[in-house]
């Protein structure tokens, strides 16, 4: 299994948070490099992500509109999720209007 340390990476990582990108309707958290995460817990001065892979330790943290990365993915990006969540999320919101 490879680990993959996003501090190694020499180009920045772009974050776009989408407020109803999961399946249960629930906030969610995608990179360029083809990561998602969840909400793990929130308070007035941070927001905590956890990866959307369940045994996966790698985590965000989100303060004044900056992300911080800690801990390594155990597990390979998935390049398509980006694209996939953004058009699921537009396609979804038109299907309620």
């Amino acid at each position: 299994m490879s680990f993959f340390d996003l501090s190694s990476f020499a180009c920045s990582i772009e974050f776009t948070k989408l407020k109803k990108g999961s399946r249960g309707g629930k906030q969610q958290l995608l990179t360029s490099q083809g990561y998602s995460y969840v909400v793990n817990k929130q308070n007035i001065v941070a927001t905590y992500w956890r990866c959307s892979k369940r045994k996966c330790p790698s985590t965000v943290i989100e303060r004044d509109g900056i992300y911080t990365t800690n801990r390594a993915h155990c597990h390979d990006p998935d390049e398509t999720v980006l694209a996939t969540r953004l058009v699921l999320t537009k396609v979804c919101s038109y299907r309620l209007k």
